[in-house]
């Protein structure tokens, strides 16, 4: 009976977990890092997003996916209510994403004392948006600290009552396959990767 998974990152560019924290004028938005100041992914994002897309392949009905086995594995989520009555509690989901995804331990031993190579992890990205003259917009230039592609680690355990059923990882995997970015601002075009999740 498999009770814990690896889950495995692979970027291929460059990504941004963000915290909401920045550097005042010379960056809008700051990478995560973990208590070794290296890049990191709070695995409550890699696990919202890999339910946003359980839940595009429940709606789509595709490989036996259902709104069951999403809330089976990720629990349910509260949706604000126009009446502003009481929400209903929600349910816990069996897997647990807990901590980080992190650099391998091997790296992470290597580069932990190494600041200079620490440094070159991360690169600051400035943007602008560009105008119907081709001229950029006063007021609209930002910059963000991204992380250069690599592969992140982590662990996700079953913690449901009831023993996991034989396929629970496989689900997983088949949301990871589905996953085609993480991170913040996917739609820029930040943290393409290729997932998996293995006993």
């Amino acid at each position: 009976m498999v009770m814990t998974a690896k889950l495995h990152i692979h970027f291929t560019s460059f990504w941004v977990s963000g915290t909401g924290a920045s550097r005042g004028r010379h960056v809008d938005v700051v990478t995560h890092r973990d208590r070794f100041e290296l890049p990191a992914m709070p695995m409550t994002q890699v696990k919202g997003q890999l339910r946003e897309t359980a839940m595009r392949l429940a709606s789509g009905g595709h490989a036996g996916w259902s709104e069951a086995r999403v809330c089976e594995l990720f629990g349910s989520r509260t949706e604000p209510r126009a009446d502003q009555l009481p929400r209903v509690d929600t349910i816990a989901g069996c897997v647990a994403f807990h901590g980080e995804a992190r650099l391998p331990d091997a790296v992470r031993s290597v580069l932990r004392d190494d600041e200079a190579s620490r440094a070159r992890l991360f690169r600051r990205l400035a943007a602008t948006r560009i105008n119907e003259n081709g001229v950029a917009r006063d007021k609209t230039l930002r910059a963000i600290e991204a992380a250069v592609p690599m592969t992140l680690e982590a662990k996700i355990s079953w913690i449901g009552a009831a023993s996991p059923p034989a396929d629970w990882v496989g689900w997983l995997d088949q949301a990871c396959a589905a996953t085609l970015a993480f991170g913040k601002l996917k739609a820029d075009g930040y943290g393409r990767a290729i997932a998996e999740c293995m006993a």
